[in-house]
């Protein structure tokens, strides 16, 4: 049964006391909940959610089409692909792929967060074909151009605050060489796998209401 007037329900569920909160015992579960809450942090038992995230003001659509775009124009690639590896008929040529490892926020601020996206893009090329003296060359110089390319458009066309490049929040640029088969089951490609961290300013608001108890995270 919910409680018949707006100053009775001020006056006894405000103050959030249990003597006064047993003089009359008509909250909803909800609102008796909010009550033992309030008791037990010593604010208002009936006080709004500090925080409620709302929709996030970025999509990384267009940061990927920016890379996919730098790969595409440095003539190195047959084809990228956004999203997972995926093999190709044609095995004399070099293929890249973008996609999300991880996503992080490294800091907090009252209203806001910095999102990172951890990045893989990966070249990749058939394995032990003949001659594999010019196909690593060939690989070298694409993540050599490639990288230069990102680096000189540090916020990929302004969709995002930038690449995080020696890693001040965590993760420098980094590549990786080695062998993987595209798809798992498929044929071996020699790859190089770089790691970029694509740091995001304000990328979840966050709607603050009026609170009347300190918040302590541990």
């Amino acid at each position: 049964m919910a409680i018949d007037s707006k100053e009775k329900r001020a006056s006894v569920l405000g103050v959030g006391r249990p003597w006064v909160r047993d003089k009359f015992p008509v909250a909803t579960p909800d609102e008796e909940w909010r009550i033992s809450s309030g008791n037990a942090y010593g604010g208002n038992a009936l006080s709004p959610d500090l925080f409620v995230p709302t929709t996030p003001q970025f999509t990384i659509n267009a940061t990927y089409v920016s890379i996919q775009g730098h790969m595409k124009a440095s003539g190195y690639f047959a084809d990228v692909t956004i999203g997972e590896p995926v093999a190709f008929g044609d095995t004399t040529r070099m293929y890249g792929a973008i996609w999300t490892r991880r996503t992080r926020i490294p800091y907090l601020s009252l209203d806001s967060a910095i999102r990172v996206y951890d990045t893989r893009i990966r070249f990749y090329t058939l394995a032990f074909a003949r001659p594999q003296e010019p196909r690593e060359f060939t690989l070298a110089l694409a993540v050599q151009q490639v990288a230069s390319d990102l680096f000189g458009d540090y916020d990929l066309g302004g969709t995002i605050r930038e690449i995080d490049i020696a890693g001040q929040f965590g993760q420098p640029v980094r590549v990786r060489w080695g062998h993987a088969p595209v798809p798992k089951d498929g044929p071996m490609y020699r790859v190089a796998d770089m790691d970029l961290s694509l740091v995001v300013n304000n990328s979840t608001d966050f709607n603050a209401f009026p609170y009347t108890f300190p918040v302590v995270f541990s």
